[in-house]
């Protein structure tokens, strides 16, 4: 089986799931042409205090985290199916390289799993494991969570990593029409962001709010951009160059930009 892909999707607000755009067609575009056996995902919407806990259910609740949008939104089921040997899996390896891991059988799939998932494979019908965000991590700590379960790509397993490219609530334009110019802080730091990918300078990606242009304006916290460290993570050990899936905004300043590994086959 070839290698499966690390991806990294923006995942906008819970409202592009009603919905139709570029960014939704992107998206089916690479459930159409990628069958991985199953997705390990980490959403920036997962963060545990006990570790980077692994989830499993034989069929994922969804869980809808989110208040203001229309009842349609919380009415939304996307029936995943868990994947217990592989999650499993993930849970041993995490605990063998001395990272806090175990088994959570309660937790469903937050809208930061279950909005890429839905237009990627709407079927619902590829098995999910979804890794949490460990409270007490760093970034170099997320990476090398990617590191360790990079293996898993060379088995069929796709990484996805489900947050935003550029991610502050306070700053927000919520009137703003979608096809126009982002603010320039926020382009700036996305440029960047690409940049660091492309050049595989990844010891950079993980100082990012140190070294990039605007980036604590762009994360003032950083659970959004943790994802996309993940992904690189399990992309860091192939030479693989970084593809860009999809580039655009939403409200100003909201990234919806989406970014992979070892998809070429999709440009």
């Amino acid at each position: 089986m070839d290698r499966a892909p690390s991806i990294f999707i923006s995942h906008g607000a819970p409202s592009v799931l009603t919905e139709t755009g570029p960014w939704q067609l992107a998206l089916e575009m690479i459930g159409r042409d990628i069958s991985p056996r199953a997705v390990v995902v980490m959403s920036a919407h997962w963060r545990s205090r006990t570790g980077f806990d692994v989830g499993f259910q034989p069929q994922f609740d969804t869980i809808h985290d989110f208040s203001g949008f229309s009842d349609s939104l919380q009415q939304f089921k996307y029936p995943a199916k868990g994947h217990q040997d592989l999650a499993q899996q993930c849970v041993d390896l995490l605990n063998g390289a001395a990272f806090s891991s175990s088994l959570d059988l309660s937790r469903g799939l937050d809208h930061g799993s279950f909005v890429p998932l839905h237009f990627m494979w709407p079927k619902a019908d590829v098995p999910v494991v979804p890794v949490a965000i460990s409270a007490k991590a760093t970034p170099q700590d997320v990476f090398r969570v990617g590191e360790i379960l990079a293996p898993l790509r060379q088995d069929g397993v796709l990484v996805l990593g489900s947050g935003g490219m550029v991610h502050n609530l306070g700053s927000i334009e919520w009137q703003k029409p979608s096809d126009s110019s982002p603010d320039t802080w926020a382009a700036e730091f996305e440029d960047w962001v690409i940049k660091a990918l492309s050049d595989r300078d990844f010891s950079a990606l993980c100082d990012f709010r140190d070294v990039a242009p605007h980036g604590k304006e762009a994360h003032p916290t950083w659970e959004h951009f943790a994802p996309l460290v993940f992904a690189a993570g399990a992309a860091s050990a192939w030479d693989e160059e970084l593809q860009e899936l999809y580039r655009g905004w939403a409200f100003g300043n909201l990234s919806m930009s989406c970014v992979g590994f070892g998809v070429e086959h999709l440009n």
